[in-house]
């Protein structure tokens, strides 16, 4: 009989953390100790090394972990504020970009797999991946920096500027596989199938790295979202505790449906139809017939008229909401939400193109957006109130800290709209087709 060699297997525990091993260790160990024997192992194979890593590893991804990487993040994003006033020129990108975003996704994944969200392999691959998304990130940054700068001296733009595209597309590619794994292994579930959860991670992904990477131009706002990290990661990254013999949950009340709304419908299709109009002719505008704007007029006057254009959508949000929700809640955010068009709006105008100003004002936009937010995620009751409440704040907390994007609003406001308007429709149609083959009562 073959004795499977004690050292060999306690030297490959040692991928996992010492709080981990003074609690478990003497179990694993004989258990490895005993399936090795029964195989007739004297040292791990392949599969025992590989499952130690993976676990192991994982098991480092703790709450100390996500803590003291969103901390270090923080302190780095707080220290680029005033290296920049400095003078630091093109330098501040690499940590505005790299490092400090790097930082904030690890501390994401650390607490998502504290959390026992995501498996130990999803959260090392999404490491994995955000390295190459950060260095990419950083080289988009970097190449339109030298470029902007290379047009301002009036030279040839160089090979490093040329290839912005290419790093971006690259870039923009590496946070859709991220997405794909860590969202998508958050969307896991019974009742979705495993392809369609990466697919989806991935166009959230997609969705919102413009977004963030444009946001990232700012110290602020990369500030904002390194603090807002750090506060969710203190308040989220509690290992969830087994729970013996749980009670039954209280029944809940059955939750009635919206019922389809003509009024919904047709603002929906204005704003749709009137934000469409507004893209095309930021877009284009210069070049209509009797046009006297040049190519950044035009852009400026479609986002005012899309944000215009917009506030239609706005009153579906507190149509919708008045379903479910009294007075207050059912249109307050709504009416924040079309204030916070109204500033960007007004801005655009009066403006004169101050990119300074310009900063400021859709920061003070993002304030009534982001409230609008919290308002809408803290009323209801869909999860825990702490956890409810803490999502509330934070997911307001990123729409302020992303304000420098609003100005991207117009041009996505007509999809969303335009989605409205089709669900509307259909369920229109689908109220009428019911109605149509309801049975009559016999007559008499």
């Amino acid at each position: 009989m073959t004795t499977p060699d004690e050292r060999e297997f306690r030297a490959l525990l040692r991928w996992y953390p010492r709080r981990w091993r003074e609690r478990n260790e003497s179990i694993v160990l004989g258990t490895m100790l005993d399936d090795a024997e029964a195989r007739g192992l004297q040292t791990p194979d392949a599969s025992m090394r590989r499952g130690a890593i993976l676990h192991g590893l994982g098991a480092r991804l703790d709450r100390r972990t996500a803590i003291v990487a969103a901390s270090l993040a923080a302190a780095l994003a707080l220290a680029g504020i005033p290296l920049l006033f400095l003078g630091v020129g093109a330098a501040w990108l690499i940590p505005g970009f790299g490092v400090g975003p790097l930082l904030i996704l690890v501390a994401v994944v650390a607490t998502l797999r504290t959390r026992g969200i995501i498996s130990a392999a999803e959260a090392l691959t999404g490491i994995s991946l955000a390295l190459p998304a950060t260095t990419l990130s950083t080289l988009v940054a970097l190449s339109w920096s030298v470029g902007f700068d290379e047009a301002d001296a009036g030279t040839t733009r160089g090979w490093f500027a040329q290839a912005f595209i290419w790093f971006a597309a690259a870039a923009w590619l590496a946070a859709m596989a991220w997405g794909a794994v860590v969202v998508g292994g958050m969307l896991r579930a019974p009742a979705m199938r495993a392809v369609w959860a990466r697919l989806a991670g991935a166009a959230c992904a997609a969705v919102a790295y413009p977004f963030l990477a444009f946001s990232l131009l700012s110290p602020a706002s990369g500030a904002l979202l390194a603090i807002a990290t750090l506060g969710s990661v203190i308040l989220l990254a509690q290992p969830r505790a087994p729970i013996s013999n749980p009670a039954p949950p209280a029944p809940r009340a059955a939750r009635t449906t919206r019922p389809a709304s003509r009024t919904v419908l047709v603002c929906a299709v204005a704003s749709a139809v009137a934000g469409t109009a507004a893209v095309l002719f930021a877009l284009t505008g210069s070049g209509w017939p009797g046009s006297t704007l040049d190519g950044t007029g035009a852009m400026r006057f479609g986002i005012v008229a899309g944000f215009i254009a917009a506030l239609p959508y706005c009153a579906t949000i507190g149509l919708m909401r008045s379903a479910h929700h009294r007075a207050l809640h059912a249109w307050g955010p709504a009416l924040l939400i079309a204030g916070g068009f109204v500033i960007a709006a007004t801005e655009n105008i009066v403006g004169g193109g101050d990119g300074n100003r310009i900063v400021w004002a859709l920061l003070i936009a993002g304030l009534p957006l982001g409230g609008a937010v919290t308002w809408i995620l803290s009323t209801g009751r869909w999860a825990a109130r702490t956890v409810q409440t803490t999502i509330a704040i934070m997911c307001g907390a990123a729409v302020v800290v992303t304000a420098l994007a609003i100005q991207m609003l117009p041009f996505l406001l007509p999809i969303a709209a335009l989605i409205l308007a089709v669900g509307e429709g259909r369920r229109l149609s689908t109220r009428r087709t019911h109605r149509d083959h309801r049975p009559y009562p016999a007559s008499a």
